[in-house]
């Protein structure tokens, strides 16, 4: 099973990264087929052959996903896809 991780700072408070983190998960509802559902301030997400978490704290994000093997391939492009939303949302 493949990992990604990815952790970004920033300055926006809890509140305001938790709205920016419900932008990035529905922009990538539709590109990655998968469901989330806020815990917290963990929102956890599942699609076939992949879950994970995202982390919001006042200060930081931190995101934790584990690939199943057929999408192990594609591990690069969906951290890529993940990064640039985390970034430009975090920004």
């Amino acid at each position: 099973m493949a990992q990604i991780h990815i952790e970004r700072e920033h300055g926006l408070g809890l509140e305001e990264a938790r709205r920016q983190i419900d932008q990035v998960a529905e922009t990538l509802q539709g590109q990655l087929h998968a469901h989330f559902h806020w815990e917290g301030d963990r929102l956890e997400f599942d699609r076939p052959g992949a879950s994970g978490v995202i982390e919001v704290a006042e200060d930081r994000v931190t995101l934790d996903i584990r690939l199943g093997l057929l999408l192990r391939p594609l591990k690069g492009t969906i951290e890529r896809t993940i990064t640039e939303q985390l970034d430009s949302h975090l920004a």
